[in-house]
């Protein structure tokens, strides 16, 4: 926790780092690279080109923030966005509650969801051709059922694979399922 705030410290990876007299850009966040890490936020530098669908695994950070100037990704409602704004890439671990996703959204990653078990809900911002919500729960523009808070119906649906509950939804893991847009997700 950030020192008498009460919620938890923000953290800045930097842009470059030294060692041994080199100095070095940081281009990649790997797999679990974040694991342990209890900061609330997680600030990706410009310099950031790829992001591993597990880097968030295992940590408890509830927020990703992108710099200004990244040409790969941005950050919206603390979940990592293509730069675009219109695809979906991942929602940090320690993501609780509602998840909102912006009107300019295409395409959900198929993983996006596997680590984010605290995500209650989602709702989608007027406008967005590709997504909507209803009660909580994410659709596609074909009313295909794409993601339902724990315990709801729709993730019941989704768990048994139901046919009216959308394509390739992936609740093998325990973790709310998910898909994208136009491919199937795999387990």
């Amino acid at each position: 926790d950030a020192e008498g705030a009460g919620e938890a410290a923000a953290l800045a990876l930097p842009e470059t780092v030294s060692y041994d007299g080199s100095q070095y850009s940081l281009t990649a966040i790997g797999p679990r690279a974040l694991a342990g890490c209890e900061a609330g936020t997680v600030v990706f530098p410009a310099s950031v080109a790829t992001v591993d669908q597990a880097a968030f695994e295992g940590s408890s950070v509830a927020s990703v923030e992108v710099a200004e100037g990244n040409p790969e990704y941005s950050s919206y409602d603390g979940m990592l966005f293509d730069a675009g704004l219109t695809r979906l890439l991942l929602i940090p671990e320690g993501k609780q509650g509602a998840a909102r996703v912006p009107e300019t959204a295409q395409e959900v990653d198929a993983h996006a969801l596997s680590h984010s078990g605290g995500v209650a809900s989602f709702s989608v911002d007027a406008g967005c051709a590709a997504f909507h919500s209803e009660n909580g729960c994410l659709y596609d523009a074909s009313d295909d059922l794409l993601w339902a808070p724990p315990g709801s119906e729709g993730a019941a649906s989704l768990a048994a694979g139901d046919d009216d509950a959308g394509d390739g939804a992936d609740g093998s893991d325990g973790a709310p399922p998910a898909a994208s847009l136009g491919e199937a997700a795999s387990a």
